[in-house]
């Protein structure tokens, strides 16, 4: 590693690794923060302000041990040639692929597993799937049981079931005692054989009554067939007075056709075409001429819209309405008036808003009443109009009022009497003002 006791800042400062902002300490900073080297260039790594979790962008390879305590978080592909010892949990969201893998215990709360081909040999031991009967386990393909295949609860088959030698059981679900069964089932079928015997000569009667029913339908089509040659016929001599028809449209055409050739080669249909033609021509001009005025008129206007968006975009910077901010001096002809606000009193507190104005008005009831100021704005001056309803009325002043010596106001002790308290300020804090008092 580089040795630094010898060396200063700027000669070192290359090779230190740092915070993206390094003029900030972790814990102001929030997010993923990237580490840098001094030249400002990612070396692949990321940590958490609040977390304190470190990202590894590129890969990580580890040639020794490598220990971890807490999670390890892994979006992309791991390789590892030699052994894994895993303490706690391991939690997969992805693949796990291994060409060969031996596993002596695998203990697992849900184990998902897609194989295209798998084989599983236990030399002894029992398995169990599931932990209760609302347990579903699906086996998509062929089942061998070499063995004894006992089930205790209830099985149900949606697809075929192959038996190729005998099942043993003595009641079957729905059916009962299988041997009574098959008893009852075999009389039956008896029966059953009987019964169709006899609708197979039902079944030769109605064969009979169909082939007369036959001869019955052929004499009926020979009915129709003629009754199809007589509409022929009437539809032949309506297509003989539909050739009439064509022959007198057609002679209609020609005449019509003459018509349109005598009247375009008149004299007057030229003359009149020939005059049109020229006031076609005269407005053509005339409207050429107004064109070349609108452009002019357009480039005009276009220069007009370019000194209006001008003085539109420096006036608009002063509110008729609002706040107004004016650098330099300004030099004002006539008089400046500002709103008076009336202030009311809640709760036996008076909180007057500096920024509502600079002149406000306030009736202290014969109650005490506390007086305190909010939004106070460098450069003010303010003035409050106090008038006390009785002699006893009394007021209690915020810390933010300073006064001369250290002497609070006290209103006057006069039933009706006006005094006028006065203020400035120079921050954001404090209000500095004098009194006078039984104005008038």
């Amino acid at each position: 590693m580089s040795n630094l006791s010898n060396m200063m800042i700027s000669g070192s400062y290359k090779g230190l690794i740092n915070l993206e902002d390094s003029t900030q300490n972790l814990a102001s900073q929030s997010g993923d923060v990237e580490l840098q080297d001094g030249l400002g260039d990612n070396i692949g790594l990321r940590i958490n302000a609040q977390t304190k979790e470190f990202t590894i962008v590129n890969n990580l390879k580890v040639d020794g041990n490598a220990d971890f305590n807490g999670d390890v978080d892994i979006s992309g592909s791991l390789t590892h040639t030699g052994s894994i010892d895993i303490v706690g949990d391991l939690t997969i969201q992805g693949d796990i692929t291994a060409n060969v893998g031996n596993f002596d215990t695998v203990n697992a709360r849900l184990l998902n597993i897609t194989e295209e081909s798998a084989s599983v040999i236990f030399s002894s031991g029992s398995n169990v799937l599931g932990d209760e009967e609302t347990d579903r386990q699906d086996l998509i393909g062929q089942v061998i049981v070499s063995g004894t295949l006992g089930v205790e609860g209830n099985s149900a088959f949606t697809g075929s079931l192959t038996v190729s030698n005998e099942i043993s059981s003595s009641t079957i679900s729905g059916i009962g005692n299988v041997t009574s069964y098959s008893a009852s089932v075999d009389i039956r079928l008896d029966q059953l054989e009987s019964d169709s015997g006899s609708q197979a000569s039902q079944l030769n009667n109605l064969e009979n009554f169909t082939a007369s029913q036959e001869i019955i339908n052929d004499g009926y089509n020979a009915f129709t067939s003629s009754i199809t040659l007589t509409v022929n016929d009437l539809s032949s001599s309506v297509s003989g007075g539909q050739y009439i028809q064509d022959e007198r449209l057609d002679s209609l055409e020609t005449f019509t056709g003459s018509l349109v050739t005598s009247f375009v080669e008149r004299p007057e249909f030229n003359t009149f075409t020939s005059s049109t033609d020229i006031r076609l021509n005269n407005l053509e001009l005339e409207t050429s001429s107004i064109d070349n005025r609108l452009t002019n008129i357009e480039s005009t206007t276009s220069s007009l819209e370019t000194e209006i968006d001008s003085l539109s975009s420096f006036t608009g910077s002063y509110a008729t309405t609002g706040s107004n901010t004016f650098d330099g001096a300004q030099i004002i002809t006539g008089s400046v008036n500002g709103n008076i606000v009336s202030q009311s009193i809640t709760d036996n507190t008076a909180s007057f808003d500096c920024a509502l104005g600079n002149f406000f008005t306030l009736t202290l009831p014969a109650t005490q009443t506390l007086l305190r100021p909010t939004n106070i704005q460098p450069g003010q001056t303010l003035s409050i109009k106090i008038t006390n309803e009785t002699a006893s009325s009394n007021i209690i002043l915020d810390n933010s009022f300073k006064f001369s010596n250290q002497i609070p106001y006290v209103p006057s002790s006069i039933t009706g009497s006006v005094d006028v308290m006065t203020f400035v300020s120079y921050d954001a804090t404090e209000l500095l003002g004098a009194s006078t008092y039984n104005i008038g």
